[in-house]
């Protein structure tokens, strides 16, 4: 289990297109009840005629109701559900982001990811090893996973594309970065993507609990007429994971900074490339238990509920 910590970046550009026909709020203008707008990369619908006073949405919080980031800036909204959406016909189309890092950082989380490979301009994170992987080594990270066990499987067992993607890089980044996501049937999406910096834990036994938490409910009146209003769904998971002793100290330093950091991403599975994505959660420590023990190893039980 690993624990990424968010660290804060700017917005600096992303070719996924925002919606020509909402305009940009003026201040000088006058609004009719539900006019759309858009102001400093956000959607606004007007709850009443509002006057020319020149109040911004982002303010007026009485005359605005706040629908969420545009297009080009719902990777990095607060909104896991939100996604930056572009259309790629082509094998040479790409959804490009380009982000400024506050500060250094080593592991780069993809959630919500529509996509094949991903790309890092102007960084070579390969790991090579000789002259061949230098030349011929792929720049990209795959999101395609399959087991080949046989003949059988190498030529006719479904490809299974990864949503969330999680990669550590060899060496820390800071300062201005742009990324490319080649995308799946005509289309590259990201719903989130959070850069941090990666905090190992342990490795998570087997029989770790993956759940939801539904957000839908059935209203019944007096007479049993039932309606179901549609919510979401929030992931719940529940780890349990072997430690070593000796570093119960700082275990429980960075268990309690995530406690504090609030939202965090969660990866119960640390292998790579075949890990589960089921077991990789954005959200935030509900609890966490140590077990402190004699031995060189020692037991931690962690609950995670994901953010929508």
């Amino acid at each position: 289990m690993t624990i990424v910590q968010p660290i804060k970046y700017e917005w600096l550009s992303c070719n996924a297109p925002d919606d020509p026909s909402i305009a940009t709020w003026s201040s000088g203008t006058a609004y009719k009840k539900l006019d759309v707008v858009q102001h400093l990369g956000r959607i606004y619908k007007a709850a009443k005629d509002i006057d020319s006073s020149g109040v911004q949405p982002s303010e007026a919080i009485n005359d605005w109701v706040d629908f969420g980031a545009v297009n080009s800036r719902a990777f990095c909204d607060e909104l896991i559900s939100s996604m930056s959406v572009k259309q790629t016909t082509g094998t040479r189309e790409y959804l490009e982001l380009s982000i400024n890092l506050s500060d250094y950082c080593d592991m780069f989380a993809f959630i919500n990811l529509n996509a094949y490979k991903i790309e890092f301009v102007s960084h070579d994170f390969r790991n090579v090893k000789n002259w061949h992987e230098y030349f011929y080594m792929d720049f990209a990270f795959h999101t395609v996973k399959r087991e080949v066990m046989n003949w059988w499987q190498y030529f006719y067992s479904p490809l299974e594309i990864k949503t969330q993607r999680v990669i550590k890089t060899p060496y820390k980044v800071k300062g201005e970065l742009t990324i490319r996501i080649y995308g799946i049937n005509d289309y590259a999406k990201l719903g989130m993507l959070v850069c941090g910096t990666g905090f190992y834990i342990g490795e998570t036994l087997r029989g770790a609990q993956v759940g939801a938490i539904s957000y839908t409910k059935k209203i019944t009146d007096e007479w049993g007429n039932s309606t179901i209003r549609k919510g979401r769904t929030a992931k719940k998971n529940q780890y349990t994971v072997v430690t070593e002793t000796s570093r119960s100290d700082s275990i429980t330093d960075a268990l309690n900074k995530s406690l504090e950091a609030g939202v965090c991403v969660f990866m119960g599975d640390s292998r790579d490339r075949d890990g589960y994505d089921s077991l990789a959660v954005m959200g935030i420590l509900t609890e966490f238990d140590l077990s402190i023990s004699t031995l060189p190893y020692s037991e931690l039980s962690v609950g995670i509920e994901g953010i929508i």
